[in-house]
């Protein structure tokens, strides 16, 4: 709270009984309101203050920002799957972040409140047991339920407030600093994060950085060479010695005394983007839910889809034509359907296109690709055709990407 005083011209001046105010002291008037909205002119009072100023040091200053714990994730209806008489439960999380053999809590598991479901008890199998995750990818992750319980029913369960722990993976990440910087002044963000690893990699985990790294670029894309991660607090505690996975150091400069750079707190944080990419086959991948090969919907995370092309004449030949840059560590398919007049094309499988030569991989450069079914898998002429493209990387920071997609059906 605070008291304000005001001057009135003729009155007795603060503090004496004999002193009076004979003049306004410098031009101007004092406006005042009763409702904040409508202001009426007092030509016989003002308002005195005094304004600090504050002196901010040349040398400059530091503010050091951490991560905070990460939140549990809400996950979809009835998100645990079981199978009778086996004792693996898989539970569909997308994103997750966690590899085989780390730990992981859930809870809310039987929001219905029967206690038991598919044979599985809630409060001694389920709800705030350590599990340990035997198998991962892309949309959820596996463990073996406690001894003394016996799966009888095959389906989904759970109810629809289910939680799991999570951890972040980032393959790019653009800090969120809401920033006053005037003439004179600057403000650099540098970082420390913390290693993670892409869902069909081998990076070693939980290695931070012991160094601060170069000046990101603030509200930019900030890429990785490999993903990086932000951990429970748990894992924080067992592999990082206590400490937080990420790390952002801000520093304040200044040539003059009276002005510095302004960061709003209330508006301070990250974003991390993660590439939705693996690298699956139906053996070497030990995925934790179930592998569909690509002549098919195909489980394969990352892909792109064309719409159904309907041709005015039938072709009996595609060429696939595509720019794109494919790094060392991925790599991409194509694949196509057709149908003829009467054939409805989303009933029909996929097939593998042949790519015509060979074309280095590169890190930097984009380069042509050309594929076709011609004398694969087309014995009569069609009438529409359906592109799929399917994309694989064993490191989620370098995906492939594509500039140019060109398709050419001939007779």
């Amino acid at each position: 709270s605070y008291e304000a005083y005001v001057g009135e011209t003729y009155a007795f001046q603060l503090g004496s009984t004999e002193r009076r105010i004979d003049r306004q002291p410098s031009l101007g008037s004092l406006f005042k309101s009763q409702n904040g909205t409508t202001w009426t002119p007092d030509q016989t009072k003002d308002l005195a203050f005094d304004i600090f100023k504050a002196q901010f040091s040349t040398a400059g200053g530091t503010v050091v920002f951490e991560n905070a714990p990460v939140p549990d994730m809400l996950l979809s209806n009835n998100p645990i799957m079981t199978v009778s008489a086996d004792s693996s439960v898989r539970v569909l999380a997308p994103d997750h972040g966690f590899v085989a053999g780390d730990t992981v809590l859930i809870t809310g598991f039987d929001s219905a409140g029967s206690g038991i479901l598919h044979g599985i008890e809630s409060a001694g199998a389920i709800n705030n047991v350590t599990h340990t995750i035997t198998k991962t990818d892309g949309f959820g992750y596996q463990f073996e339920i406690p001894s003394g319980s016996i799966i009888n029913a095959t389906g989904r369960i759970g109810g629809a407030r289910v939680k799991t722990q999570r951890q972040i993976l980032m393959d790019t990440v653009i800090p969120q600093f809401d920033t006053l910087v005037p003439q004179d002044t600057n403000i650099t963000v540098d970082a420390k994060f913390t290693t993670g690893r892409s869902y069909s990699g081998t990076e070693t985990r939980f290695q931070k950085d012991t160094t601060f790294s170069g000046d990101l670029s603030i509200l930019q894309e900030n890429n990785f060479s490999a993903p990086r991660l932000v951990a429970t607090t748990a894992n924080e505690t067992a592999n990082l010695s206590g400490e937080k996975s990420v790390t952002i150091q801000t520093a304040f400069s200044t040539t003059r005394a009276d002005v510095s750079p302004v960061i709003d707190l209330q508006r301070t944080g990250i974003i991390g983007i993660s590439n939705r990419i693996d690298n699956q086959d139906s053996a070497g991948y030990p995925m934790a839910t179930q592998y569909i090969g690509e002549d098919s919907d195909g489980s394969s995370l990352s892909k792109h889809i064309t719409k159904a092309v309907n041709l005015l004449e039938p072709a009996n030949s595609l060429s696939i034509l595509l720019n794109a840059r494919k790094p060392s560590s991925a790599d991409f398919q194509v694949w196509v359907r057709v149908a003829d007049a009467e054939e409805n094309i989303f009933e029909k499988s996929w097939t593998q296109a042949v790519q015509i030569g060979s074309v280095p991989k590169s890190e930097l450069g984009f380069q042509d690709y050309e594929f076709t079914n011609n004398g694969r898998f087309i014995t009569e002429a069609f009438m529409s055709y359906q592109v799929k493209i399917v994309m694989t990387s064993t490191n989620t920071s370098t995906p492939p990407l594509f500039r140019d997609l060109r398709v050419i059906a001939t007779a």
